[in-house]
């Protein structure tokens, strides 16, 4: 109670001039109290002005200057108040200023740190001051901002006037006098209403960058074209060795210039990927200084700055150049080896030193081709979308198909047995495929999911023979199928009956990349920003048919595109 009497008491003892509570009080003859600093110079400045003296409180005149003395007991009020202050609560000390602080502009002795900004009296002002703006009318319609460093550079330099408006047309920030000039029939908005815009262009940059660095920074692609030149070489070595030790002693020169000339193209080959490495990890800084700057810019706290900022960062995200990769094209490598090799050994006698410059012709091709699959935004995948539906010849005997063989819902009872499923085993689990097969191309599709066990990916509809146990016959557990795996708590993807645990919440809906030529199969989180949940490179040898493993009062909805 102490001290509400305490603060009441001090909402009385506050000088009107200066809004602080009395120093060296004096009061005149209409009964008015002022700081006598303050009130000399009230009345200073009014004789500079040939004014009458008057109250600054009520506006009584007074013919002459009146002599002022000391409210002895009202300071002796101030100062028992400022004390019994210290010995309860503690006396509040003025936030003073700073080296690093903006000092306010009403303050006359000891500045206070500005709490904000008046567009209309351009002035900063601490907490004290503030509170004619907070209680006044005439002052309820002044815009007050928080109180910044450098507030000139958020002046229009033709007007001076603050830029509180963003012409989308000309990407400026303006005044009002600028839109009703130069901007008169441009889409003008406020600056908070674009920031609100830009942020989640920017929030979809950023998931664009992340996704490029969780993809750049996997490196199986290279150990993927490092096995496949490895692995081409040396099936190629075979064949010549096997073929050159059925030749005479006198083709023994012939075979070492070819044992070289492919040593040479792998050295090569090998020595390029080396430097595609390099730029790899001039990318990974380059992404990673860019992911930074994104979120500086996202933490900006003035809209301008942050709009001055975002153009910038914005052109340099979408000009930078994808980087390339280099992957061996087995089937552009070493043309016409093996028949050349059958057709030699016939003719070789007479015809060797023709052979030799027909061997060394061709040797290993690195196609050049964008190592970041697309999918950095929704729109570039729905260009590959494909419109899948279900194949009920698969279904298991307790998933029930629905809305044209586009839903499959798992109703825990056994419905009806496949009289023939098409992979020997399948209906060992409840799964089934899609009766498109995917063969050459490149394929996108999108489903929901509910929040149950379920997996999804993609098979060979003629796999090779698995082992009698019924696990092998669950996607993804096994050497020809593909799939990721939700168990209500997180996710993991399978291949060969390896499980790979990821990180990541719950999408509802998953979307699926797959390029059949470039061996991608990449797993989408779909929400306001399209977001890689994992990415597989391998070689896929067989069209490929989309499967789904639905678990008890599961389901899985095929998203439709309309056409």
């Amino acid at each position: 109670m102490g001290n509400i009497h305490s603060y009441c008491l001090e909402e009385n003892i506050l000088c009107a001039i200066c809004l602080e509570v009395f120093r060296n009080p004096v009061t005149i003859g209409c009964g008015h109290t002022f700081c006598i600093e303050c009130l000399q110079v009230y009345w200073d400045y009014q004789a500079d002005y040939a004014l009458t003296p008057c109250c600054p409180q009520c506006r009584e005149l007074h013919t002459s200057r009146p002599r002022l003395c000391k409210n002895t007991v009202l300071a002796d009020l101030v100062e028992s108040l400022m004390q019994y202050k210290e010995g309860t609560t503690g006396l509040a000390i003025p936030d003073l200023a700073g080296p690093g602080d903006i000092p306010c502009d009403v303050c006359t002795s000891d500045k206070q740190k500005s709490a904000k900004f008046c567009l209309q009296c351009m002035a900063y002002f601490c907490e004290p001051h503030l509170r004619p703006h907070y209680e006044n009318p005439v002052f309820k319609r002044h815009k007050l901002l928080e109180a910044v460093k450098d507030f000139q550079v958020s002046l229009c330099r033709k007007h001076n006037r603050m830029q509180e408006l963003f012409c989308r047309k000309d990407g400026l920030c303006i005044c009002y006098a600028c839109a009703l000039e130069d901007h008169r029939d441009h889409e003008v908005v406020p600056l908070e209403e674009e920031r609100i815009q830009k942020e989640a262009e920017v929030r979809r940059l950023q998931a664009s960058v992340q996704n490029q660095l969780m993809l750049i920074s996997d490196e199986q692609d290279i150990r993927h074209s490092m096995a496949s030149i490895k692995r081409l070489v040396h099936n190629v070595k075979n064949e010549v060795r096997c073929s050159f030790e059925e030749l005479m002693q006198d083709l023994v020169q012939l075979q070492e210039k070819v044992m070289d000339f492919l040593e040479h193209e792998e050295w090569a080959a090998v020595a390029r990927l080396g430097d595609c490495c390099q730029q790899r990890e001039f990318k990974i800084i380059e992404l990673q200084q860019r992911h930074m700057q994104l979120n500086s810019c996202i933490g900006e706290s003035s809209d301008l700055r942050f709009l001055q900022d975002f153009q910038a960062l914005k052109r340099q995200v979408l000009s930078a150049q994808p980087l390339v990769s280099l992957r061996c094209d087995e089937s552009a490598s070493f043309i016409g080896f093996s028949e050349t090799l059958t057709v030699m050994k016939s003719q070789i006698a007479r015809t060797s030193n023709f052979y030799s410059k027909e061997l060394l012709k061709e040797g290993l091709v690195l196609r050049a081709h964008e190592m970041l699959p697309p999918g950095l935004a929704r729109e570039m995948l729905l260009q590959w979308y494909v419109n899948l539906c279900f194949d009920g010849r698969s279904a298991s005997g307790e998933l029930l198909l629905c809305q044209e063989n586009n839903c499959v819902v798992n109703m825990g009872i056994l419905l009806e047995s496949s009289s023939s499923p098409p992979l020997e085993g399948f209906n060992y689990w409840p799964q089934v495929l899609c009766i498109q097969g995917l063969c050459q191309g490149r394929f996108y599709w999108e489903v929901e999911v509910t929040d149950s066990w379920l997996c999804l990916g993609l098979t060979y509809r003629y796999p090779p023979t698995v082992t009698c146990h019924n696990i092998s016959y669950l996607i993804g557990r096994n050497s020809h199928s593909w799939c990721l795996e939700w168990d209500s708590l997180q996710f993991s993807v399978w291949h060969n009956n390896i499980q790979t645990y990821l990180k990541g919440e719950y999408y509802r809906i998953i979307g699926v990349y797959v390029d059949t030529e470039a061996g991608y199969l990449t797993f989408y989180g779909v929400g306001d920003t399209v977001n890689i949940i994992f990415h597989f490179l391998t070689r896929f040898k067989q069209p490929l048919y989309p499967a789904f493993m639905v678990s008890a009062e599961a389901s899985v909805t095929l998203s439709q595109l309309p056409t």
